[in-house]
């Protein structure tokens, strides 16, 4: 400010000018940028820089880095999705199904990384988000109902990670025939449990996800049984869960006694 108001009044004085006027070189170089529909967006990104003082060679510096270091954060979390969050999602529905009939080891969180199954697990994931990604393209509806529809591969894959591909999908798609808005309806009652946990600065969520992923394993327990009972799989593909070994007699927790 101290540099414009000397410029401007030292023109001012030898130019015969307005007291209140700038320099044209002074106007340019600090003009207020605003955002003008008729020109591209490369234009008013040109524009812009200009006004903050960059030229047109270093923007193009700057978004090209930019660009580039977006598109390795990408990839890495794509990556970190791909080969870690899944598989232990994969692990978290086998930790809560084993949960139901007595066993709750940690380290089945960690399930889906044995040797001989970890491949297995993440080339079905890869596929079954691949489907999923394809049908959004026809817009988003057929992607939501594609998501419902493969909603139990992860459940499929924490009771039998060896499974073909194609066979947990199949699986998955065709028990949830009919059984789509149950889910949708299910996954909605749990708004108001996330708004409690969000108002408690987001800590009250860590309560509400162990109920949340309970229930859904609830939800599974009643599809697997209807996979069995209508034919979509045999006990080969769904071998079940291991039980707790009984203690004094006393039966696991899902045994179905009161």
């Amino acid at each position: 400010g101290l540099v414009d108001g000397y410029h401007a009044g030292y023109y001012d004085c030898f130019n015969g000018s307005e007291f209140d006027s700038d320099p044209p070189s002074v106007k340019e170089t600090n003009k207020d940028f605003s955002y003008d529909d008729k020109l591209s967006f490369k234009e008013n990104a040109i524009n812009l820089a200009n006004s903050m003082g960059i030229s047109e060679r270093e923007l193009n510096v700057i978004l090209t880095v930019a660009s580039v270091v977006f598109l390795i954060v990408s990839l890495l979390m794509a990556f970190f999705t791909i080969f870690v969050t899944q598989p232990l999602s994969i692990g978290a529905a086998r930790f809560f199904m084993c949960a139901r009939n007595g066993d709750v080891q940690f380290g089945n969180i960690g399930y889906a990384f044995k040797k001989g199954q970890y491949i297995k697990v993440v080339k079905t994931t890869v596929v079954k988000s691949l489907y999923t990604f394809f049908w959004s393209l026809l817009f988003i509806i057929p992607g939501i109902v594609k998501t419902f529809s493969y909603a139990l591969v992860p459940y499929i894959l924490s009771e039998n990670p060896t499974i073909s591909t194609k066979k947990a999908i199949t699986i998955s798609r065709k028990t949830m025939k009919g059984e789509k808005w149950h889910f949708f309806i299910l996954g909605l009652s749990f708004i108001l449990w996330y708004i409690l946990g969000a108002i408690a600065c987001g800590i009250g969520t860590i309560f509400v996800l162990p109920y949340v992923q309970a229930t859904y394993a609830e939800f599974y327990a009643l599809m697997r049984q209807k996979a069995l009972a209508f034919g979509y799989a045999d006990a080969e593909d769904l071998p079940g869960y291991p039980e707790k070994t009984l203690e004094n007699n006393i039966p696991p927790y899902n045994s179905g006694m009161s």
